[in-house]
């Protein structure tokens, strides 16, 4: 090549160049369709997608309908022979309003007329359970006034104790409020409702205003929840999820235990909110949750991080176009699929707690050197997660150090799905007051569901407790700790 002329070799220089560029660009843009590839294939089962955003097509769709699938036996569908079925307990006497002793007319063997025939022993009972028809009851108050003869003046009566000057008593208003936040009705829907069931004609505008008075009946016993929660020291799941108000993006916040569950609606997913719920360092209670990074306020060993998330980034790793990060991710995903297992039967009480504990310790030392080989991997991503797994693991093994504690944070994800579902009919809330009442009926909702509690009883009694019928009722007396 020495001997060739200078505008030869300088020619030659540039096409080495261009290939060299032209190498660069077609391993930067295989990179980017792998990323694609990577993207178009992600679903429920390898992210944190919800499974409702699942083409039917989809590979986790697939895995769930032949999860659905049951290998057939060749019997008939239904309950089999031997199976103890579940019929509905007859009421007593004193329960039953009214009573029909029928008897038959004719003999359903010859015809002939049972008129004079004696009644057999043992008749069969029946009862049928019917709504009766609903009016609304109307009371009216007769305000009169006396005029004093000493002085003159005029003085009219006032209402009773727990009338209000609304035109709807308490059980319209927790109603009301109940439709709203605890089935997610709309306005329109609501005022339907009212008229079609109940023959009530109420405007839209008396819906709002009841809505406003639930909301002040709410507030003394949210403030109550929420401080009960700060306190806790019980296990508590934390989640997070969108929001809007007036169409700009919020945060819909919840903090839950075994007996309480706080929302919030803030405009930030920072750290910040997980103190204003559960306090600084969170009072030393372990928190379940995901790995977003607003919950490194929390100390690491005081946090479990979620299996269901975990499986669902091993399986991520798994369908890497890499092999040594898919080989890695389908390893993972066994192991947490044995330690499910392991999980389950330990709740069923096949397998005793120290024998679940010691089976966990050999799972750690397996996933633990899969993680470390998992972060050598070429496949950036992949080896990223692995890198931050095995930097926390402590967060990944709290629920076998601590009895109690849950591996995931299932509780706390069933908690929001319903105020997902209502942010998706409302479209989110147009103003603070509406965020604020998104908050409260959904904290007063989700703890009186977690302690067995009939909603819309409880709500009865925040009104008439607004209206100075009676004392604040309270969700957490008795709670405190749990």
């Amino acid at each position: 090549m020495d001997n060739l002329p200078p505008e030869v070799l300088k020619r030659l220089r540039e096409l080495e160049q261009l290939v060299a560029q032209l190498q660069e660009q077609l391993e930067q843009r295989d990179k980017e369709n792998a990323e694609l590839r990577a993207q178009l294939g992600r679903n429920s089962g390898n992210s944190h997608r919800p499974p409702s955003s699942d083409p039917p097509t989809s590979g986790a769709g697939k895995t769930r309908r032949e999860k659905r699938k049951k290998k057939s036996t060749g019997r008939d569908p239904g309950g089999q022979p031997g199976h103890k079925g579940k019929t509905r307990q007859r009421l007593s006497a004193d329960e039953i309003d009214s009573v029909e002793s029928l008897r038959p007319d004719a003999c359903r063997g010859c015809g002939a007329s049972l008129a004079g025939a004696n009644l057999d022993e043992g008749p069969e009972r029946h009862q049928v359970y019917e709504l009766p028809p609903i009016r609304p009851l109307v009371s009216e108050y007769v305000l009169n006034s006396c005029t004093c003869r000493g002085c003159g003046a005029r003085t009219r009566a006032a209402l009773p104790k727990g009338i209000s000057w609304s035109a709807f008593g308490p059980r319209i208003h927790a109603l009301v409020g109940a439709l709203a936040g605890h089935y997610h009705l709309p306005r329109r829907q609501t005022q339907q409702l009212l008229n079609d069931f109940f023959g009530l004609k109420v405007s839209l505008g008396a819906i709002s205003k009841m809505e406003r008075r639930v909301d002040a009946a709410m507030t003394p016993i949210v403030d109550e929840i929420v401080e009960a929660m700060r306190t806790s020291d019980a296990p508590t799941g934390m989640d997070e999820t969108g929001w809007r108000k007036a169409g700009e993006r919020r945060w819909l916040w919840v903090a839950v235990t075994d007996k309480l569950a706080v929302f919030l609606v803030r405009d930030s997913r920072g750290a910040k909110v997980v103190t204003e719920l559960v306090g600084e360092g969170a009072g030393g209670r372990c928190i379940v949750t995901d790995r977003w990074s607003a919950y490194h306020r929390v100390p690491f060993e005081l946090r479990q991080f979620c299996w269901s998330h975990l499986l669902r980034d091993f399986q991520k790793m798994a369908d890497a176009p890499e092999s040594e990060a898919k080989v890695t991710g389908e390893q993972l995903v066994t192991l947490g699929t044995e330690m499910f297992r392991w999980w389950h039967s330990l709740r069923g009480g096949t397998l005793s707690r120290l024998a679940f504990v010691e089976r966990v310790e050999e799972l750690k030392l397996k996933v633990d050197a899969l993680l470390r080989r998992g972060a050598l991997s070429t496949h950036e991503k992949s080896a990223g997660t692995c890198r931050d797994l095995a930097k926390h693991q402590v967060s990944i093994w709290t629920f076998a150090r601590r009895e109690g504690v849950e591996p995931t944070n299932n509780h706390t994800e069933r908690a929001l799905r319903p105020a997902v579902i209502w942010r998706k009919i409302c479209l989110g809330t147009h103003s603070d007051a509406g965020a604020r009442f998104v908050e409260r009926i959904l904290s007063i909702g989700a703890t009186a569901q977690r302690q067995g509690r009939n909603v819309f009883e409880f709500m009865e009694k925040a009104v008439l407790a607004c209206f100075g019928a009676i004392p604040v009722p309270s969700l957490v007396v008795g709670q405190m700790g749990t």
